[in-house]
């Protein structure tokens, strides 16, 4: 009887305790991108990506599976989604690990420079009750800066936000909330991606005009 009662206080304390479920996440880019030009934006591009603004520990709000932790990390999956974004529009990119100083952008045979910085990520997360099971309600916010750097000096900087949302059955012990986590994330960098490659395709400056 002893023995019982230390095994349901344990499972008790286990389960009070609460669980990380990693969120999945897969590359997003954004393909269908408006342009006031039919063609690619000429010349090689180097490609700097700082992504490690994207990158949180998710709570539910309000008390329903609280005890949850849910982590959602996008640096690998939002570079690989801006790297394919730009090579889309761009005629040639090379994605490089540190930016090429000024002065070097013309000897090393570049058009100019892409910088891409992820700034801020905002997640809210609720569970709605059924009548069955919750539904998990996910909100990702997404903030990304942008900067092109040519032969001469700046030519673009600008910021824009990408949001995404998406629900999903919250499953028996929560852990269903990351498909809509993680749909909401992809969502949200096919947006911001999209807006910040609208604003390089559509400027006369990076295109010599």
């Amino acid at each position: 009887m002893r023995m019982s009662a230390v095994a349901a206080i344990a499972v008790l304390g286990i389960a009070l305790s609460g669980c990380a479920y990693q969120v999945e996440t897969v590359s997003a880019p954004q393909l269908d991108v408006y342009s006031n030009y039919t063609d690619k934006v000429p010349g090689k591009w180097a490609l700097v990506i700082e992504d490690a603004g994207f990158s949180q520990k998710v709570h539910a709000e309000g008390l329903s599976c609280a005890a949850h932790s849910f982590p959602l990390d996008l640096t690998s999956s939002f570079r690989q989604s801006a790297i394919a974004t730009f090579q889309n529009i761009a005629g040639e990119v090379d994605v490089l690990d540190h930016a090429v100083p000024i002065e070097q952008i013309k000897a090393q045979g570049y058009a100019g420079e892409i910088d891409i910085k992820a700034d801020d990520m905002r997640v809210r997360l609720n569970f709605i009750p059924g009548f069955f099971s919750a539904t998990a309600d996910a909100d990702v916010e997404l903030d990304a800066g942008l900067v092109v750097t040519g032969t001469s000096g700046r030519l673009v900087g600008t910021r824009a936000s990408g949001k995404g949302h998406e629900t999903s059955d919250a499953g028996a012990m929560c852990g269903g909330a990351t498909d809509a986590l993680g749909h909401g994330a992809q969502a949200a960098m096919k947006d911001v991606l999209g807006e910040l490659a609208e604003r390089f395709s559509n400027a006369p400056q990076v295109r010599g005009k």
